[in-house]
């Protein structure tokens, strides 16, 4: 249910991107959620697949790990926020010259709640939640 939902609402956002910003904003912005995305599994750094490893042998209580890896997407995700802005001037032309600042603003926002999810889905996979985590 939750994957055919999520399929429904990724094909309505596609449509509507893609009529709004056409072919060439369109393919700015999948630069730029993909470069979202990058900044989330470079700023993991490993600790979800610990968790997930820790979680499923029962060597750590599952409260104490959300806990902490809600803390630390808040703080890996905000450096990682400050670090996409502060560089923006060196890459910005090269990648995304003639797009909006407010989007790469956005992404950057974005960043500690793309790590969240990410760790998120791995301690679902360590508690063995799997029907949440597809």
């Amino acid at each position: 249910m939750a994957y055919a939902l999520s399929s429904a609402l990724t094909l309505a956002f596609s449509i509507i991107t893609a009529r709004t910003l056409g072919p060439a904003g369109n393919g700015s912005l999948g630069l730029l959620l993909l470069f979202a995305t990058l900044i989330g599994l470079v700023a993991n750094l490993g600790l979800g697949q610990s968790a997930a490893y820790y979680l499923a042998r029962h060597a750590a209580k599952p409260g104490e790990v959300v806990h902490h890896l809600w803390t630390l997407s808040w703080s890996f995700g905000g450096l990682a926020a400050v670090l996409l802005l502060a560089t923006y001037p060196w890459y910005g032309p090269v990648f995304f010259s003639g797009m909006p600042a407010q989007y790469v603003l956005l992404i950057a926002a974005l960043a500690p709640f793309v790590l969240a999810k990410l760790y998120a889905e791995y301690v679902f996979v360590g508690l063995g939640c799997f029907f949440w985590h597809n």
